[in-house]
């Protein structure tokens, strides 16, 4: 497999585990990072001021995402992405674009695994307009 790992991120304890594993994957593979933030935004009762204070604050935690990656390693190349879809789309949209195709087309065709680090209650992502979970998922605890 090719391309970077794609992690998701919302500043939360759980999503910077995440981001630290990713680092350590991309480290250990020598494969670049990919850091997204899903607004899940994208609906039009949103004003402008309040889109642009969303993707203010996305920017902000994609920066300390970014400061974390370099920290663990300083050597993996990193670039960050502001998605307007939910999480489970906006990873899959992350992943496919990295391949050369469509979100639908990656979770389709593509072997793929995800790390959830949500709590066990957490829903697990779904593709929209399915039942089936979007990828393999596997639960830290850590």
């Amino acid at each position: 497999m090719t391309g970077p790992v794609v992690v998701g991120t919302d500043g939360s304890d759980h999503a910077t585990r995440a981001v630290r594993w990713a680092a350590g994957e991309a480290a250990a593979r020598s494969r670049p990072l990919r850091i997204a933030y899903a607004t899940g935004h994208g609906r039009p009762y949103l004003s402008q001021e309040d889109s642009r204070q969303i993707d203010g604050f996305a920017e902000g935690v994609l920066e300390e995402a970014v400061a974390l990656a370099h920290r663990l390693d300083p050597a993996v190349p990193v670039t960050t992405a502001v998605c307007e879809n939910e999480p489970a789309a906006c990873l899959l949209g992350e992943a496919g674009s990295a391949h050369g195709s469509s979100w639908r087309t990656s979770a389709a065709w593509r072997r793929c695994s995800m790390v959830w680090t949500g709590s066990p209650r957490t829903r697990r992502p779904r593709l929209p307009g399915s039942s089936r979970p979007c990828a393999r998922i596997s639960r830290t605890s850590r």
